[in-house]
């Protein structure tokens, strides 16, 4: 007999808006990040180009048509004669035919023959070459290929460096990894495992990460939201710096697992976001904002982050603390606090 489970509102409230977690299959996985390593290469091309069969060539090709149009079936074969009428008509045909197809070439016709010149494709040189190797690389990321990637990425940083290039060059590479590590939030961990070994190597990496880390507060106060009713390519546009947003927050939380950043770090994102929070609440229509800002705080507040690390204690139970008294108010007790957002701070606390 099947087994039959009971689910309250609350349970069905809260898988409507929270979903739900279902693991995948390690193959499932493996197969997903393939396909995704090879659509978001640079190298994959997203228009494909069908060759055209060589069959027969086109000139032997007019020649049976025309052979076909001026005798015709039924033609006399052998006896050298045909049905005259058959002829003519075909002849007319003919005549209709070269009308149609032989135009006078024009004068312009000429100067476009004479300067057509043919597509140079773009050959990648010297520092393009090792960025390709590298962008390429980091793409491939996945549980069975990190120890070659993480060979490899180093590999082509340290040719990178015998090619005594300049310091505005390597910036530039540091913020190519950058924004590759940080933006694939499926493999945020791999990608945060790679990049501590590689701010233990490079100082020019480590030198764009400050600036990432020191940045990173202005980041979490850019949220706003369009409508899409208003304007639809703003509110894709802001969509997708949401899903970075929250990527590149995953990185960081990752990196602090690495050693890389202390959890001091994000403790003090996680009052700051919360003393933020306390005001939009209070104001009208900020309700999507809230909840985006909410999105994050779940992030920020890793469960194994904080349950394994050596936290403040004050820092902690402020935290703590105004995150339960969010989740115990009721929709109606602020203009900005939608259900959607209690239920998304009961999760983060178990309640």
């Amino acid at each position: 007999m099947a087994q039959v489970y009971k689910y309250t509102i609350h349970d069905i409230n809260n898988i409507i808006l929270n979903g739900f977690e279902y693991k995948l299959n390690d193959d499932v996985i493996e197969l997903i990040s393939n396909l995704t390593s090879e659509v978001g290469s640079p190298t994959y091309i997203k228009t494909p180009n069908f060759q055209k069969q060589n069959t027969e060539n086109d000139d032997i090709k007019a020649q049976k048509y025309q052979s076909r149009s001026i005798y015709g079936p039924g033609a006399g074969v052998g006896n050298g004669c045909g049905n005259s009428k058959n002829n003519n008509s075909i002849k007319r045909h003919k005549g209709i035919s070269n009308k149609q197809h032989l135009d006078p070439v024009k004068d312009d016709d000429w100067e476009t023959i004479r300067t057509f010149s043919t597509t140079k494709m773009e050959q990648h040189e010297g520092l393009d070459i090792f960025i390709d190797n590298i962008r390429s690389n980091l793409n491939k990321m996945s549980i069975k290929t990190y120890d070659e990637i993480n060979t490899n990425v180093t590999f082509n940083i340290d040719e990178l460096l015998r090619e005594n290039i300049t310091n505005e060059e390597t910036h530039k590479i540091s913020n190519i990894i950058f924004d590759i590590v940080s933006t694939n939030r499926f493999y945020s961990k791999l990608y945060a495992k790679l990049y501590s070994n590689l701010l233990t190597k490079y100082e020019f990496i480590k030198l764009v990460f400050k600036e990432k880390e020191a940045s990173l507060c202005e980041i979490l106060n850019n949220v706003h939201y369009v409508s899409p009713d208003e304007n639809y390519d703003l509110f894709c546009e802001m969509n997708n710096t949401n899903e970075k947003r929250k990527a590149l927050i995953s990185f960081f939380i990752n990196l602090v697992f690495y050693d890389v950043i202390e959890i001091r770090v994000i403790e003090d994102l996680l009052i700051h976001l919360l003393d933020t929070l306390n005001i939009l609440i209070k104001e009208e229509n900020k309700k999507h904002v809230v909840d985006e800002y909410i999105e994050i705080i779940f992030i920020l507040y890793n469960k194994e982050l904080f349950n394994n690390s050596n936290i403040v204690t004050d820092n902690h139970t402020k935290i703590v603390e105004t995150i339960k008294r969010l989740a115990g108010v009721k929709v109606k007790t602020y203009p900005s606090l939608s259900s959607k957002s209690i239920f998304k701070l009961m999760d983060i606390i178990e309640i």
